[in-house]
């Protein structure tokens, strides 16, 4: 299912420019998420992506400096969901509810 983008590629761009200058900390860009033009939480919003599917492209970007194997588990996991939700729509109750 296609979301319209809130930004065009070029202005992700600039924000993310702008962010690079910035500082980084635990909370604000953390260091494991800075490795791309643009960081995956900007990525998913600027493309109005919905919450499991941005969820797989954090995991999937953080996975060698963070968690490791842990984040990959997690996004196979939210992946196995997306696919069992959507065999299933009408009666759709997941196997396993939590990650």
């Amino acid at each position: 299912m296609a979301h319209d983008a809130i930004l065009t590629m070029k202005e992700a761009e600039r924000l993310g420019e702008k962010f690079d200058k910035e500082e980084h900390s635990d909370v604000f860009r953390p260091k494991h998420y800075t490795d791309w033009t643009i960081d995956p939480y900007t990525f998913v919003m600027v493309n109005n992506m919905p919450f499991a599917e941005g969820n797989v492209v954090k995991y999937v970007c953080r996975w060698t400096k963070k968690n490791g194997l842990k984040d990959l588990r997690k996004a196979k996991r939210v992946i196995e969901m997306l696919i069992e939700l959507n065999e299933n729509r009408s009666k759709f109750i997941p196997e396993k509810p939590c990650l």
